[in-house]
């Protein structure tokens, strides 16, 4: 029984290694591993003690748990990432260490022996139920070290690891059973009706303006709230809010313009705007590790090229979840400047903006945040590339987390050496309405099941967004939380 629990472990072990989920690191994985080798250890000697009368049961429920863990497995193969649940932190080993050193790695290993013995002796059950029972408290380990700690950035890190308590039944069964809440449709007139009658300010085209714009950067500032930089607000949008959050999910509407950042990850990545600039080179720059949430197959997905990320950055070191901003923003010139004669698309995330990791006082992440934007013009200006052809927009993925709204305003900044189409700076607007905006601003047409507008077209004030399973529907009198039927259905809805 042991045996086939332990060749689908490794099997799904494997697979973590060959996919460089922890960017390849021996302390973290080996820690990943015994954690999960204590649940599953646990899982046997509790099935075993307690159908030990009737063995052929208990080989049958253990082999049912082997099977689990392989079709778990499976799902991840085919694009779904082990932390996308719980984010990313698992793979910023640097600063897994603070709090999960040697000693609590010994005490798991001890465990883990203690347990393989046991599970040698028959004639020693309640000593395995003890054992079976030590291993869950072990397990336990991250619930008991969070009320422990005063440290937001190891509370931050410590809930992560509760991920690690979780077993395959839960993922697999949300697997098979999240995406059947999801439709299809093709029939853009229906649609086009429903969106009225629930009063969305959703259209079938809109029109666009000749583009002179040949290198495009949408540069992505992670957790950052409108109100914690009043400089952005000055020369950008002061009503632009949040859709989605946290980071993939933000992401995800602000590049497909759909307020459903799940159904757009099941059934939505065509609807990335990035499909439509086929005469760019499109080149996504990240902080972060290459693999995290899933990012790169998400973002490869949304027809990006390239992805440049943490492993291909050189640097000495990281700061918070990733290498420092600074090298991001070398990385954006280096490719502009290497493709300056050919068409360019750039989108980009940076880290150092993170709360709980990098300086621990937000007003010095401010300063430095500041500041390092300030040199990442000036390169583009002295190399040469700030002209009419360039197009910069700076943006966020989400407001600061421990904001008590997560669905606020974020900066929205448009800049080039260009002078730039007139659009109304205090309009209503959110993430979704950045794609339309764009292709607009690019001389393209909108993709076909986007819900937002362009910003440079005549349009109600109008923001969506949800949190936590949480919908909000903003305009300029009201503001609505639709629980009904008939808007739940068209939010589940994807227009292809």
């Amino acid at each position: 029984m042991i045996a086939s629990v332990l060749f689908a472990l490794l099997f799904d072990t494997a697979l973590l290694w060959w996919r460089s989920e922890f960017s390849h690191d021996l302390g973290l994985f080996t820690i990943y591993s015994l954690q999960r080798l204590c649940g599953a250890l646990a899982v046997v000697a509790l099935v075993s003690w307690l159908l030990r009368r009737t063995p052929k049961l208990a080989r049958v429920v253990v082999g049912a748990y082997a099977a689990f863990i392989w079709v778990d497995a499976e799902f991840y193969f085919i694009g779904f990432t082990r932390l996308e649940r719980d984010h990313f932190t698992l793979i910023a080993p640097d600063y897994l260490a603070r709090f999960f050193g040697l000693p609590v790695a010994l005490f798991l290993s001890a465990f883990v022996f203690s347990l393989l013995l046991a599970l040698r002796s028959k004639e020693k059950p309640r000593l395995v139920l003890g054992l079976v029972l030590g291993m869950l408290a072990a397990l336990q380990l991250p619930h008991w070290l969070v009320e422990k700690t005063e440290d937001a950035a190891k509370q931050e890190t410590i809930s992560r690891l509760l991920f690690l308590t979780q077993h395959p039944f839960f993922r697999v069964g949300e697997k098979l059973l999240g995406p059947n809440r999801f439709t299809v449709t093709t029939d853009e007139e229906q649609w086009l009706r429903t969106a009225k009658a629930l009063g969305l300010p959703i259209v079938a085209r809109d029109n666009t303006t000749g583009s002179v714009y040949r290198h495009v950067v949408l540069l992505t500032v992670e957790s950052l709230s409108a109100e914690l930089e009043p400089s952005y607000a000055s020369h950008g949008f002061t009503h632009y809010w949040t859709t989605g959050s946290p980071t993939r999910q933000g992401l995800t509407v602000t590049y497909a313009s759909h307020p459903n950042p799940d159904l757009v990850a099941a059934l939505g990545a065509s609807h990335s705007f990035v499909h439509r600039l086929q005469k760019f080179r499109r080149v996504f720059v990240k902080g972060d590790a290459r693999t995290y949430s899933p990012e790169y197959s998400l973002l490869r997905s949304w027809g990006f090229d390239e992805v440049i990320a943490r492993e291909q950055l050189a640097t000495e070191g990281t700061t918070g979840i990733g290498v420092p901003d600074v090298a991001v923003y070398q990385a954006i010139v280096a490719q502009l400047v290497a493709h300056r004669d050919e068409s360019i698309f750039i989108g980009a995330l940076n880290t150092d903006t993170h709360p709980g990791w990098g300086l621990p006082d937000i007003s010095e992440q401010l300063h430095k945040h500041e500041r390092e934007v300030e040199m990442f013009l000036a390169a583009v200006k002295s190399a040469g590339l700030w002209d009419e052809q360039l197009l910069i927009v700076l943006t966020a993925d989400h407001c600061r987390p421990n904001a008590v709204d997560m669905l606020c305003r974020i900066p929205l900044v448009f800049l080039s050496g260009a002078v730039l189409p007139e659009m109304r700076k205090d309009q209503l607007a959110s993430q979704i309405d950045l794609a339309p905006t764009l292709l607009d601003l690019l001389g393209l047409p909108r993709v076909r099941g986007h819900w937002g507008r362009s910003l440079l077209r005549a349009r109600p004030d109008f923001a969506v967004g949800s949190f936590a399973g949480r919908i909000r529907v903003r305009t300029a009198e009201t503001e609505a939380h639709p629980t009904d039927g008939p808007f739940l259905g068209f939010w589940n809805t994807l227009l292809q």
